[in-house]
């Protein structure tokens, strides 16, 4: 671009500030001196410099302007999100080279065609909200829709709409996402997958966050008590442990929750038969994929028949020691006995009698 003003244009210039002069009414005026024709003169020299100095200006800003907006015009193009502009009824006044990829031509295939038309069916509803909601309430807006271009396969989209400045039209934002919407299906099957588990075993199985409380019982779990999961989140399910061994459960509970350490301990919880039975919980801290503390898991077993079985042993063994005591006892006298009649035996010079055993021999 050149940096002066070319001929043709101060001719021009010249002519029509000519044509001003005409207009202006004529008046009287005082001859200048030769000295003030001079000055005059400079004046306007200086004047003309000046409007090339700024005329310059101009040329030099318009070209950093158009740049600038070859720049954004390029970015506009090539980014990797897709744009569309669109109007009130979701005519497609413009969009961008990722725009006309992801529908699956060339954008003159689709310039003035209505987007909603490539939406499907079931969610072109949704389309007519977003459209609604953007032009009614001039707010960003967002929603989910599902695409199905002609020939191509559908598959779900994530729209953020704004209107311009002048609300004349939307510029709207595209984005494929169906990489997030599998990824949120394999979790949510991983998810079915350990709920399925988790409520396959015999284990009561218990999750809680890092205030302690409890988010998650198992079925097993609210089989065994026969209350609803609402009734043991939080500390609910201490309503169920017998009064005897609260405060041991709960001391152990809480130390080792702070410390993060594992535990175990045995209490009785009540059955929904409402019976009292024990049970062994082995708590074990939790962590994330990012090895952040997340709280406490438990894993509850049913020890009640194991217990029943133990307290009959110590009985049985309690019993077994008082008649191994008795016969003891017994044993004692017999051998006192024994040894006064071979004592008696030996006094009338006869024989002893019995053969006595001692512990030395």
């Amino acid at each position: 671009m050149n940096k002066h003003v070319n001929k043709s244009d101060k001719e021009l210039l010249r002519q029509k500030a000519e044509e001003l002069l005409k207009l202006k009414p004529s008046g009287k005026h005082t001859p200048y001196s030769e000295s003030e024709i001079l000055k005059l003169i400079y004046e306007l020299e200086v004047h003309q410099i000046e409007l090339e100095m700024q005329n310059e200006e101009l040329g030099l800003s318009k070209i950093a302007a158009e740049e600038a907006a070859e720049k954004y015009q390029d970015l506009y193009e090539f980014a990797p999100t897709a744009y569309f502009t669109l109007s009130e009824n979701g005519t497609i006044l413009d969009m961008n080279l990722n725009g006309a990829r992801i529908l699956g031509r060339d954008r003159s295939h689709f310039l003035n065609s209505r987007f909603g038309s490539f939406v499907s069916a079931a969610t072109r509803p949704f389309f007519v909200s977003f459209l609604k909601v953007l032009y009614e309430e001039k707010r960003i807006h967002e929603c989910e829709l599902i695409l199905a271009p002609d020939d191509k396969k559908s598959f779900p989209i994530h729209l953020s709409g704004i209107l311009d400045e002048n609300s004349h039209h939307c510029n709207v934002t595209v984005m494929d996402i169906t990489a997030l919407k599998e990824h949120e299906a394999e979790i949510l099957e991983n998810e079915v997958q350990y709920q399925n588990l988790a409520n396959s075993g015999l284990a009561l199985i218990w999750i809680a966050g890092t205030d302690k409380l409890c988010t998650f019982f198992n079925k097993p779990w609210l089989d065994f008590t026969g209350r609803s999961l609402e009734q043991e989140l939080g500390n609910g399910w201490a309503e169920g442990v017998h009064p005897d061994d609260f405060d041991r459960c709960l001391d152990i509970y809480v130390t080792h929750f702070d410390q993060r350490k594992s535990f175990s301990m045995e209490y009785r919880l009540r059955h929904f038969s409402g019976e009292y039975r024990w049970i062994i919980d082995l708590g074990t801290p939790n962590y994330s994929n990012k090895n952040e503390f997340v709280g406490f898991i438990g894993h509850c077993f049913d020890i009640s028949n194991h217990k029943n079985i133990e307290n009959n042993l110590l009985k049985k063994s309690a019993q077994l020691e008082l008649m191994n005591q008795q016969f003891i006892g017994r044993e004692q006298k017999m051998i006192e006995l024994k040894k006064e009649v071979n004592e008696l035996f030996i006094k009338l010079k006869q024989e002893e009698k019995y053969f006595i055993w001692t512990a030395d021999e």
